[in-house]
């Protein structure tokens, strides 16, 4: 599918927009500057396939409604399909009937293709392609990686894998790193494993810890003691240092209040009382002169206005002949314009009697056309100016086209004569890349040739003369010899484990057993089973004399019966104490038995690694014996497993590398092969044009191609002229019919001109342009003539209004008796000032009268409350013995009430200060506290004790980490907590290390997973896209690589490398950015190749991917898009003005269209 036209309707920034693409060339490079539209077309080819998407900004400048793409796609078999999508829900599709179409009409051209795989698939920018190229470079050439990379949509593959090998990594690998999880766990488990082995208890160790325990319990205690009586200490001084200022201030203000003596006796509330008595009688004072004053004034100001009633009367008549006059002084300033409007008129007029051939003072108004035949003239007048020059072009075309036929007429006979009206027998394309394939052939061979050589030495090195000899040797491989060795290493250190288990635990039977001679070298222990014996031993005592009691036979020898009764007593004393002992030395016994426990159980230990020892020494010298019997005759020669893992691995090497030289060489015939047919095409062309075939093969490629492009060109032109003849044929029947057409309408004008012209009075000669003159005269002249007329009445009702103001100016004057002059306008205005005069006056007496009143209401209220105020003084100074009339005395007694009030105040104060910061305490037990000590004193003792108490915190802070230590210590002795601690930590790492193994076990199935899907499709796509792209690659680099080959890497993965012109090979990785970038091109053209050669094809779009090449690459990479371009549309969006320069010569031959946004499309001429 190739587009041909693109139109957008208020899509983005674009109210209207056609874009259309010549179908000439498959490369077509749209060149516009920045917001010209680039972005805007690139997303509306996206959203036409697949609809507009619901949130797009593309309708935020003319709203949503109105959106519309359309496009028209010309179809692989030659159909032509137009749809229109609107934005919305549903069907949005529309043919150009209107009718609303599915989606899947579009299925056809798009298959099961999504939006996101077609803008990864046929979408490519310079970032993507830049992004391409590093990938490239971090897969390393690795073909699986490249191709998923290049043919994008398999990309998660990728993803997924590197995922995969970041997490197996994080839990597990050979090397132990801190980093983990397993290792992590391991460290955990070795730790405790530790701990749980050294959590033993010795009975020195055991009293050392409980006696330690104990004297930092005592310790700490001490410490606590004297740290509350310290601090008890502190607070005092602290206390004596807070409240003597406080003390020391109570006693100045004492001494203070006894100067205020005399006016103790005063209420409480006299000075406050006094001052405001005092204060409201000044107040009143004032207050009463103020009135008296304001009263006056006002009476004053009401005496000196005078009102006229007679004229307050007459205000309406007044103020009308105000606003007339007004009006008539604007008139007499008026009538000269006035008359010079008529007069303007009349010249207006003038021009129009001239042109009728009537005198100056004609009048026009009986002679005024009807509209409709004004409108007659003018539009005769106007077809007239418009026909001529059209007439005139018509003609002129009409000789250029019937030249332009006779021109390509004889282009065409000459081409045909020339051979050139049928295409070439070949394509130049089809040998494009054969001089290089056919290098890259002889190199390769010269490469298996060298290769086969080199595996020659090294097969002979190995002491063998042929590959089939050295594939049938019997031998092990790699991996089962490294399994032996890991095995025989993995016995060896199990015997090693058991020979240090023996070790400890000889070493714990010398230390019970030393343990038991020093607990039983104090005498015989109480033990249960010493009990016992002594028990016994007074039973057998008391036996025989209960016996001879019972029976009534007791010996008659006294010395008998008492020897038998010392007997029995000394048993009874020594089980007796045995048992009060045993209570005693509970804890001697107990370490006596866990000593012989452990003796016991380290010399089963002993026992069982001596057996375990000679299984494991048996089972190496089986399994050396079992192996020495595999495969005797490479054994002879390399009895010792490192020599024969060495010569497996050099053999194992030689097969690989002659199974790849064998593929090599298969390859190699089959290209040969395949090119084969291509080089006799390229023969038979060169022998049917006579070409020289003594040139080097390169130079015959060279000169078969450029004469097949000189065909295809010349092929080209001719059909080229031959649509431009059938375009200018047509082209000339339509100009012609124009230029009869036009000759036909100029006739029935002439006859018609003349009754048109006379209708207004004009001459039946006269030329267009002065009857549309004289049309526009007319036209003016019907508002000149009303407009005079108007002004003519105007002025007559100026004079008429002037009249009858002064008469009634005149009547007005007469009876107010007042005397004007004889101009009724200024008459008119005097009267007016005169009347503003009297209303002014007669609004100041009635605002100035109620503020009259009020002035005498305010003198006599402010009498009444002097009278009060002055009462109030007298009264206050009778009740404390004081002259009334003195108010000096008055006011310096309330000063020093007011002074003693404030120093009872401040006592108060001090009092409850002195309280506060002393804890509280009543003031006597504070001084008693103080004491009249010397503060220097105080401060000396309170930086004692400070010091001492912050010595005392460091101490006891030590001693309570002892006492922990301590206890902890006692308590993992007493209790097995510790123990059973470390054993499940033991546990729970092992556990962890069971699920990390599992994990990653997990994640190795994954990977190989993976690695199997992307083998699968580089064993599906390898061969033929390998093969194409390193076509492609070779044009692009303009030679210098010759083609991309396949290759083994150190770990046995197939890459890709690059093979140069001169049979070098390069990596991917030492390959500079730009050939990277151009590997990524040729893997992506080859890819959508691979997908057009199954589907419909679409285009290939393509927004600035040059940026980053220098001109060289830029004008190979467009040769390469041109020459891609015969399969796959391509469209090249570009703001580059380098890049559009760099096409103009593929538009030249045929090859390339360019599109200029901010101007028509240019295509090959």
């Amino acid at each position: 599918m190739r587009l041909t036209e693109l139109s957008l309707e208020k899509y983005g920034g674009c109210a209207s927009r056609e874009l259309a693409i010549p179908e000439t060339a498959g490369l077509t490079v749209v060149y516009g500057a920045n917001e010209a539209g680039k972005s805007t077309c690139l997303e509306a080819i996206s959203d036409f396939l697949f609809s507009i998407p619901k949130n797009t900004q593309r309708g935020s400048l003319f709203g949503y409604d109105g959106m519309r793409i359309g496009a028209t796609m010309l179809m692989a078999d030659g159909s032509t399909v137009t749809l229109k999508r609107r934005k919305g829900n549903g069907k949005t599709l529309a043919d150009l009937s209107g009718t609303a179409l599915d989606d899947t009409v579009l299925a056809p051209v798009l298959g099961a293709i999504t939006r996101e795989r077609f803008e990864t698939l046929f979408g490519l920018n310079h970032e993507t392609l830049r992004n391409g190229g590093e990938r490239l470079l971090h897969a390393d050439g690795d073909i699986g990686r490249l191709i998923v990379e290049a043919g994008g949509g398999l990309r998660t593959l990728v993803s997924r894998l590197e995922g995969i090998d970041g997490e197996a990594d994080k839990l597990f690998d050979t090397r132990r790193s801190a980093n983990r999880v397993f290792y992590q766990q391991l460290t955990a488990f070795e730790a405790a494993e530790k701990t749980a082995r050294g959590a033993q208890l010795t009975r020195e160790t055991f009293e050392q810890t409980r006696k330690a325990s104990l004297a930092a319990a005592v310790k700490l205690e001490a410490l606590r003691s004297e740290r509350r009586s310290l601090g008890a200490s502190t607070s005092r001084l602290e206390r004596v240092l807070r409240v003597v200022p406080y003390l020391r201030q109570l006693a100045n203000f004492t001494l203070d209040l006894v100067g205020y003596d005399d006016v103790a006796s005063f209420p409480d509330d006299f000075a406050a009382k006094m001052r405001t008595a005092l204060d409201q009688r000044n107040k009143a004072e004032t207050r009463l002169e103020a009135a008296i004053e304001r009263r006056d004034r006002l009476k004053a100001r009401l005496d000196a206005l005078v009102v006229n009633p007679g004229l307050k009367a007459a205000e309406q008549r007044v103020r009308d002949l105000a606003e007339r006059a007004l009006h008539v002084s604007k008139a007499r300033s008026d009538r000269a314009n006035r008359q010079r409007e008529i007069d303007d008129g009349e010249a207006q007029l003038a021009a129009l009697r001239r042109m009728l051939g009537l005198p100056a003072d004609a009048d026009l108004a009986p002679l005024i056309p009807d509209q409709s035949a004004l409108n007659l003239v003018r539009s005769a007048a106007d077809e007239m100016v418009e026909r001529r020059p059209s007439l005139a072009s018509a003609r002129k075309r009409l000789g250029e086209l019937a030249a332009s036929l006779t021109a390509i007429d004889d282009r065409l006979e000459a081409a045909r004569l020339a051979g050139h009206d049928a295409p070439p027998e070949a394509s130049s394309s089809a040998f494009a890349s054969l001089a290089a394939q056919k290098s890259a052939h002889q190199a390769r061979q010269q490469a298996l040739d060298t290769d086969s050589a080199t595996l020659t030495g090294r097969l002979q090195a190995l002491g063998f003369d042929t590959i089939d000899a050295l594939a049938t040797l019997p031998c092990s491989s790699v991996d089962d010899i490294r399994s032996e060795q890991a095995a025989r290493e993995t016995l060896t250190s199990q015997i090693e484990d058991q020979a240090k288990l023996k070790r400890q635990a000889e070493r714990e039977i010398s230390a019970g057993e030393a343990e038991i001679g020093a607990l039983q070298a104090s005498g015989t222990i109480a033990s249960d089973a010493s009990l016992a014996e002594a028990r016994t031993l007074r039973a057998d005592a008391w036996k025989p004399i209960k016996l001879a009691y019972v029976a009534g036979h007791l010996p008659d020898d006294t010395t008998a019966r008492l020897a038998a009764a010392d007997g029995l007593e000394t048993a009874i004393v020594s089980a007796d104490e045995l048992a009060d002992r045993r209570a005693e030395e509970a804890e001697r016994a107990a370490s006596l038995a866990l000593a012989l426990r452990r003796v016991a159980e380290a010399s089963t230990a002993v026992t069982a690694a001596e057996a375990e020892t000679a299984a494991l020494a048996a089972q190496t010298e089986v399994r050396i014996a079992q192996w020495g019997k595999s495969f005797p005759q490479v054994q002879a020669k390399h009895p010792e497993l490192a020599s024969l893992l060495q010569f497996s691995q050099a053999r194992q090497l030689v097969l690989d590398e002659s199974e790849r030289l064998r593929t090599s060489s298969n390859a190699l015939a089959i290209d040969e092969a395949q090119l084969a047919p291509t080089v006799e095409l390229f023969e038979r062309v060169e022998q049917s044009r006579k070409l020289d075939s003594s040139q080097t093969f390169a130079a015959r490629v060279s000169a078969v191609q450029n004469a097949i492009s000189r065909h295809e060109q010349a092929h080209a032109e001719y059909v080229r002229d031959t649509r431009d003849r059938e375009d200018l044929a047509r082209q000339h029947q339509l100009v012609e019919a124009e230029v009869q057409q036009l000759s036909d309408a100029q006739a029935a004008w002439d006859a018609a001109w003349p009754g048109a012209t006379g209708a207004l009075g004009l001459k039946p000669d006269i030329s267009p342009a002065d009857a549309i003159s004289a049309v526009t005269e007319w036209v003016g002249a019907r508002g000149v003539l009303s407009a005079i007329g108007q002004t003519r009445q105007r002025l007559k009702r100026m004079e008429e209004d002037e009249t009858k103001l002064t008469n009634d100016v005149r009547s007005l004057a007469t009876e107010l008796a007042i005397e004007f002059g004889e101009d009724c306008v200024i008459a008119a205005q005097m009267l007016l000032g005169r009347f503003t005069d009297n209303a002014t006056a007669q609004t100041q007496y009635d605002g100035i009268l109620p503020d009259f009143e009020e002035a005498k209401v305010e003198a006599d209220q402010a009498q009444e409350a002097l009278g009060n105020a002055r009462e109030e003084v007298v009264r206050l100074a009778t009740t404390v013995k004081l002259d009334a009339g003195d108010d000096v005395a008055l006011l310096d007694a309330a000063s020093r009430c007011e002074a003693r009030m404030a120093l009872c105040d401040e006592i108060a104060l001090a009092e409850r200060t002195a309280t506060d910061v002393g804890d509280k305490l009543d003031l006597a037990a504070l001084r008693a506290e103080w004491d009249e000590r010397d503060l220097d004193e105080v401060r000396a003792e309170l930086t004692e004790q400070t010091s001492r108490a912050t010595q005392i915190e460091s101490e006891i802070e030590a001693a309570i980490l002892a006492e922990k230590a301590a206890k902890d210590d006692l308590a993992a002795y007493l209790s097995q907590s510790e123990v059973n601690h470390a054993v499940a930590e033991r546990e729970a790492a092992a556990a962890q290390m069971h699920l990390a193994l599992e994990r990653y076990l997990e994640l190795s199935v994954a990977r190989e997973l993976v690695t199997s899907a992307m083998a699968t499709i580089r064993a599906e796509q390898q061969d033929p896209l390998i093969a194409r792209a390193g076509e492609l690659f070779t044009a692009t680099t303009l030679g210098e690589f010759a083609g991309i080959e396949t290759d083994i890497d150190d770990k046995g993965h197939p890459v890709v490398v690059g093979r140069r012109a001169n049979g070098g090979i390069a990596a991917v990785s030492t390959m500079s950015d730009g050939t990277r970038d151009q590997l990524f091109l040729a893997f992506r053209l080859a890819s959508l190749e691979n997908y057009a050669s199954a589907t419909e094809p679409l285009p290939f779009i393509a927004d600035d991917i040059l940026v980053h090449f220098d001109d060289e690459r830029s004008r190979s990479t467009l040769d390469l898009l041109a020459e891609f371009g015969k399969s796959n549309q391509v469209l090249l969006f570009t703001h580059h003005r380098s890049v559009r320069a760099l096409a103009e010569p593929l538009v030249e031959q045929g090859l390339a269209n360019i599109i200029d946004l901010d101007r028509p499309s240019r295509t090959p001429a």
